[in-house]
């Protein structure tokens, strides 16, 4: 629907004053220079390997693996250490 008001808008574009024309474009490119500023986005020079936070969240992956790790010894040994065979209660 914004394409069919623009082309409309064209075509009457040539039916305008001097003064109408001047005010239509300085209405419609500050709207474009706006839009334009609102939309660019920064980008990293680095590719993603090499930045800060793919580091970050290799170091939470790592971390995380160490934990789960220690958790599992951890939970494995007070296993061994209420059976009866750790405690010496065997027949």
């Amino acid at each position: 629907m914004q394409q069919n008001n623009l082309t409309t808008t064209m075509q009457n574009f040539g039916k305008l004053t001097a003064e109408e024309r001047a005010l239509f474009l300085s209405v419609v490119s500050a709207e474009k220079v706006e839009e334009k500023k609102t939309q660019k986005r920064k980008k990293s020079s680095l590719p993603f390997e090499y930045t800060k936070e793919y580091y970050e969240q290799y170091l939470k992956h790592v971390h995380n693996i160490e934990v789960k790790a220690r958790l599992e010894r951890i939970s494995a040994k007070q296993r061994n250490q209420t059976t009866g065979i750790s405690q010496g209660l065997t027949h």
